[in-house]
């Protein structure tokens, strides 16, 4: 499969940290993006972050703020990042869009549709069923619902798309937070010209936070189907994975509804689709569960997922089969000017009859990893060791001697000890 070089888009949208929110409004609304890159030139054009038109929708930003002050950081990849690597660290840190850097200089994006282009080719992930890879569930809005309330709930299941429906449960009109860009941010109401009941969206310019601010709240109180798309698209469940893909590119959707006699039963999001994808790729140790690492640079991410994988199948091998589960966290302490950032590493296994705990902290991460992880298999050790002598006895020269199969039954059966199967093998 394809190295993240032979996807990435060297001519992307980019701005300087000191302009203005109106001036992002106008360059995302010009190139059709939802992302721009930030720089700042005061400092020989350092890559300083994105941001997320999302961004402008819920916050309460004044529109002539300096954009510099209100980016997001997602991890970074290099030319050589496999793309299964790329879509794994666009799922968990959100951003669907990831800088590509070379000698620490920004030289391209990979974006998510870059990524999900290569989707329809491989012919097992083609031919699924849609069903299979939607989310739980579909969150449905009556027309009359007021707005402010729609994206408070949305934004509690992250969902980005939500469709109208009517009395009766069938689709009217799909709503996503692209119509509210448009809508509200295109389009403000400025408190100057005061506001026409008549009308939901003014005609006005921008004449400070304060009209920005007021043109807002009363679009919050907006029947969220006055904002809506009317351009509803859907597919049904059955229909192949590959053509539904193709059909979210031909309409430039990130979102597609799946109907069953016309209403609404589940959704296919670009995150649905990310995961289906780099799980196609999942290394033998997915029951990893790892948390704080999207915010590393690629390189340490890296060598921290290498040392715990490597820690978790020697566990598998030599102690417990049956792990429930094995959580890493990480997390950087707030650094001081001419410090260097602090590592701390928390991990937690958990096997049916114990939880073992270790944590490290360390300036250098793959330190803090290898201290962790022998602090924790010292646990395992000493709790296997343990479990052991309840199967031997002394024999001759005061030696240990372990119990054959026959013997061990027979204690078991008498109940004398209390020990998990585990132990027993």
């Amino acid at each position: 499969m394809a190295n993240v070089s032979e996807i990435m888009q060297r001519d992307f949208l980019k701005l300087d940290a000191s302009a203005r929110i109106t001036e992002a409004i106008g360059k995302l609304q010009q190139e059709d993006e939802r992302y721009v890159v930030i720089f700042d030139k005061r400092f020989k054009t350092t890559y300083k972050g994105i941001l997320d038109r999302t961004l402008l929708i819920e916050s309460r930003l004044d529109p002539n703020a300096e954009i510099g002050n209100f980016v997001m950081h997602p991890p970074v990849v290099t030319e050589d990042t496999d793309v299964f690597k790329a879509a794994e660290l666009m799922y968990n840190s959100y951003p669907c869009l990831l800088p590509v850097t070379k000698k620490d200089k920004v030289i391209g994006v990979v974006r998510s549709r870059d990524i999900l282009a290569l989707l329809p080719k491989m012919s097992n992930l083609a031919k699924l069923k849609v069903a299979e890879v939607a989310g739980n569930g579909v969150m449905v809005f009556e027309h009359e619902s007021r707005l402010g309330d729609a994206l408070n709930e949305m934004r509690e299941r992250h969902f980005s798309h939500a469709p109208i429906i009517d009395k009766l449960g069938r689709i009217i009109s799909v709503f996503s937070l692209t119509d509210l860009f448009e809508k509200y941010l295109l389009n403000p109401e400025g408190k100057r010209q005061g506001f026409d009941k008549g009308s939901r969206i003014g005609k006005g310019s921008f004449t400070g936070s304060r009209s920005f601010q007021t043109a807002k709240n009363v679009m919050m109180d907006t029947p969220i189907g006055d904002i809506a798309s009317a351009s509803v698209f859907t597919v049904s469940p059955t229909e192949n994975l590959g053509r539904a893909v193709a059909e979210m590119f031909e309409h430039k959707i990130s979102d597609l509804i799946i109907t069953q006699d016309r209403k609404p039963v589940g959704i296919i999001t670009t995150r649905d689709l990310l995961e289906v994808f780099f799980k196609e790729k999942a290394p033998e140790y997915w029951g990893i569960q790892f948390f704080g690492c999207e915010a590393l640079p690629g390189q340490l991410y890296d060598a921290v997922r290498e040392q715990v994988a490597e820690f978790y199948e020697k566990v598998k091998r030599d102690y417990f089969k049956n792990i429930i589960y094995f959580l890493v966290h990480v997390k950087q302490y707030e650094t001081k000017e001419g410090k260097n950032v602090k590592y701390s590493i928390h991990l937690r296994l958990a096997i049916p009859s114990r939880v073992f705990n270790a944590e490290y902290a360390h300036f250098d991460i793959n330190t803090a990893v290898s201290w962790a992880i022998k602090a924790l298999n010292q646990q395992v050790q000493g709790f296997r060791e343990k479990g052991k002598k309840f199967w031997t006895q002394t024999g001759k020269h005061g030696k240990r001697q372990e119990l054959g199969k026959i013997k061990r039954e027979e204690i078991a059966s008498r109940g004398k000890f209390i020990r998990s199967k585990l132990v027993k093998r």
